[in-house]
């Protein structure tokens, strides 16, 4: 990831132009003051290809995929197993096309088109506090779950499948079974 200020500098000695605050605003989706990388490749492709016409593409391309995936997460050595046995809304079950695992609206986790048993690995901060992962799920505490089922996202709340006696804290290498219900 890449810091606004960095995405500035980079693109400045690319292309030989500044962005505005307004438009940083738009490719910090998580508003942490960081992009990631695969945006910045993205940015400068567009700006370089169709020059201002092209940033604007780029912003209205960034605002699509985050407003299509929200569930976006990135890898990290802290993690936790959730397997889902089953997602049910109104005691019907169903499939959804995206599980996602949040902590304070960030997304920690995520599995597509999950079938039962499914996993979804949920991912912790990293004992460094690098940035990649920061504001991650830390010891003990519990994720929250949203599932994209057609076009609403829908909180679900997680239920142990297994052992009622068992906890859902998050804790590095644990592995859970859970249903998700709404």
């Amino acid at each position: 990831m890449y810091s606004v200020l960095d995405l500035n500098q980079i693109i400045a000695h690319t292309l030989g132009k500044e962005l505005t605050a307004d438009q940083f605003t738009r490719f910090d989706v998580n508003k942490d003051g960081f992009v990631d990388v695969q945006d910045v490749v993205q940015i400068i492709r567009m700006i370089l290809l169709y020059g201002d016409t092209g940033l604007r593409q780029a912003e209205t391309l960034q605002e699509h995929i985050y407003s299509q995936y929200p569930f976006s997460v990135n890898q990290s050595t802290e993690q936790a197993v959730y397997f889902i046995r089953s997602i049910k809304i109104g005691g019907e079950d169903i499939t959804p096309e995206v599980v996602g695992a949040f902590k304070n609206g960030l997304c920690v986790g995520t599995t597509w088109e999950p079938e039962k048993w499914e996993e979804i690995m949920v991912m912790g901060q990293e004992p460094d506090d690098t940035v990649y992962t920061k504001g991650y799920m830390l010891e003990d505490e519990i994720p929250s779950f949203v599932i994209k089922h057609g076009s609403d996202y829908i909180p679900v709340t997680p239920i142990q499948a297994i052992d009622p006696a068992q906890s859902l804290e998050f804790h590095n290498l644990a592995i859970y079974f859970i249903d998700l219900v709404a």
